[in-house]
């Protein structure tokens, strides 16, 4: 009898829970949905909304530079370090004028250089992502081989 009240005590936890995470999903959601509501109506949130949406991808892209600036003091060889830098300042060049120009582009300030850039403008997404692929690839080859597990164990007996 004792492993049966456990067992039944064991499933009310987890369906508890189940059921507790569910309504917690559903009162996100309608919270969400009447600030959506409320937000609607403030003139000029839209515009806001759809500024910090353009601007989301190009803060992860500077966090992402961030933390490979730090990586790339940090690497082995001398030659890493130097390529790293080059790749490094291309990738943030390349995100900086990419934000420039999307800014210009949702203020809707038209020239004609800002026209011959807006259809490469969704290519500088892709760009970056290969920065960091090149950049990581670069550390990579630059740190000192590591030592195989069957090795190490060799060596420690």
């Amino acid at each position: 009898m004792n492993n049966n009240n456990r067992f039944l005590t064991l499933l009310m936890v987890i369906l508890g829970t189940f059921l507790g995470v569910i309504v917690a999903i559903v009162l996100v959601i309608f919270i969400l949905r009447f600030l959506s509501i409320i937000a609607i109506n403030i003139p000029g949130f839209t515009d806001f909304y759809g500024y910090v949406m353009l601007i989301i991808p190009y803060g992860i892209f500077f966090t992402t530079y961030y933390y490979l600036r730090s990586k790339i003091a940090l690497a082995a060889s001398k030659i890493s370090r130097i390529f790293g830098t080059i790749f490094f300042t291309l990738g943030f060049l390349t995100c900086l004028t990419s934000l420039i120009i999307a800014t210009i582009n949702f203020i809707k300030i038209r020239n004609h250089i800002e026209l011959t850039l807006e259809e490469f403008s969704h290519y500088f997404l892709v760009i970056q992502l290969a920065f960091f692929f090149i950049i990581t690839i670069t550390l990579g080859l630059g740190d000192a081989k590591e030592v195989d597990w069957m090795d190490k164990h060799k060596n420690a007996k």
